[in-house]
């Protein structure tokens, strides 16, 4: 089965400065809850075909950049056994703003859809964490210089 799932925000920052926040993985332990560290785990320069390692509070998990439009888009890839999901960022300039889409697709099968409704909102939740945790970090953070 698969799920889609959509988050949305509009951040008051310029496109280039909400990219270079978010492609930075250095940065992703701001605003990806769970995360104490990203390392990419393959030589040379992060783009399509990178393999990142997250280090989470309870564990380790890979995840392959799938898709990368410098300054646009990406997409974080994972698949482990039963369950695998494309996370994709977009972003979309407006004036002096910035759209930042959260676009996520799981499949899963077996007995892990028995735990579908809870996951489905554990989803949605982090989406929204996401978001709004580079929201903050972009607008409240930079402005207390």
């Amino acid at each position: 089965m698969t799920i889609k799932i959509s988050s949305r925000t509009v951040i008051n920052r310029q496109q280039t400065e909400v990219w270079n926040f978010i492609a930075n993985f250095d940065n992703a332990p701001l605003w990806m809850p769970g995360v104490n560290l990203v390392k990419q785990l393959d030589e040379g320069e992060l783009g399509r075909g990178s393999t990142l390692q997250f280090e989470l509070r309870d564990g380790s998990d890979q995840q392959l950049v799938s898709y990368w439009e410098p300054g646009k888009s990406f997409t974080l890839s994972y698949d482990q056994a039963s369950n695998s999901s494309d996370s994709t960022y977009k972003l979309e300039s407006q004036a002096d703003k910035t759209v930042l889409n959260l676009d996520i697709s799981l499949k899963t099968q077996g007995v892990r859809l028995l735990l579908l409704p809870f996951t489905i909102w554990s989803i949605k939740s982090n989406a929204s964490k996401r978001l709004e945790n580079i929201k903050r970090s972009l607008e409240v953070d930079s402005n207390q210089v």
